[in-house]
C-alpha cells in the first residue's frame, strides 16, 4: 500500500513539474510575441580603433526593443566602409556615435585624407598663399622655382608646374572653411596642407626645401591638366 501511495505521489509531482515547465515556456513565448523585437548590428569580432568596417566584422540580429541601446546601427550597410573611432568588442552593439565616415573633417586631419593619398604641409606667405584667400577644400596647382648649375657651369633659374589639381586639406590648423572666415583672422596662416599621392610628395618637399613654391588657385569647375614644359630665365630673355 505504501509503495502505491509513493508511486501515486511521484506521478502527481511529475505532472506538476511538467505543467510548470510548460507554463514557464509558454509565458516566455507569449512575452516574446507580445514584446516588440528590433534589428541591431553587433560586432562579430573585436574591432580595433581606426579600423575600416567590413561586412564580415558584423552580424545582424533581433532583440527586444528594451535591450537595444540608443543610436544602435540597424543595418550592416549603414556601418560598412566607416571607421571605428573606438575599440568595439565582440558581441557589443555597434553605435552610430562610435563610427565616422571617411572624409569627415570634423574628426581630424587623418580622416580627411582621401584613400591612397598623404597629407603634406608646406610653408606659405602672403604671396605664395594667395594673400590668405586659400580655403580648405580648394584645389590648386603648385609651381616651383629652383636655382641650379647648368651643364656649362652657369647658374640656371627654372620654374615648373610640379603638381596639378591638388586638394587643400587644411590652411594652418583650420580643416573646415565654414568654421572661420578669413575676415575673422588676424594673422596670415603660415602653412597649407595638401592631399598628394606618395609619388607627388617627393617633388613637393624637394621644391619647398631647396627652392620656392606658389599655389595657383583653380576654379571648382576646372579639372583640366595642361601639359606645360619648364620655363627658364634665359627663355624669357630670348622672348620665348
Amino acid at each position: 500500500m505504501l509503495n502505491k501511495k509513493l508511486l501515486l505521489l511521484a506521478v502527481v509531482f511529475s505532472l506538476l513539474a511538467a505543467g510548470s515547465v510548460y507554463w514557464y515556456l509558454s509565458s516566455l513565448s507569449d512575452g516574446t510575441e507580445r514584446g516588440e523585437m528590433v534589428p541591431v548590428v553587433t560586432a562579430a569580432q573585436d574591432i580595433p580603433k581606426n579600423t575600416v568596417i567590413e561586412e564580415k566584422m558584423l552580424v545582424k540580429t533581433e532583440i527586444p526593443r528594451e535591450y537595444a541601446q540608443g543610436g544602435v546601427i540597424n543595418n550592416i550597410k549603414d556601418a560598412e566602409g566607416k571607421v571605428a573611432q573606438v575599440k568595439i568588442l565582440q558581441g557589443q552593439q555597434v553605435l552610430s556615435k562610435a563610427l565616422i565616415q571617411t572624409g569627415d573633417r570634423s574628426a581630424g586631419l587623418a580622416y580627411a585624407v582621401p584613400k591612397g593619398r598623404r597629407a603634406v604641409s608646406v610653408a606659405i606667405n602672403e604671396v605664395s598663399g594667395l594673400d590668405g584667400q586659400l580655403m580648405p577644400g580648394d584645389r590648386v596647382d603648385v609651381a616651383a622655382t629652383l636655382d641650379f648649375s647648368g651643364s656649362g657651369g652657369g647658374d640656371i633659374t627654372q620654374t615648373s608646374i610640379i603638381l596639378q589639381d591638388i586638394e587643400v586639406l587644411a590652411v594652418g590648423r583650420v580643416l573646415e572653411a565654414e568654421k572661420q572666415s578669413w575676415a575673422q583672422r588676424g594673422e596670415m596662416e603660415k602653412t597649407v596642407t595638401l592631399a598628394v599621392l606618395p609619388e607627388e610628395s617627393q617633388p613637393l618637399i624637394l621644391a619647398s626645401e631647396r627652392g620656392s613654391i606658389r599655389m595657383l588657385l583653380r576654379s571648382p569647375a576646372d579639372s583640366g591638366k595642361p601639359n606645360l614644359g619648364s620655363l627658364q630665365l634665359n627663355d624669357m630673355l630670348r622672348g620665348r
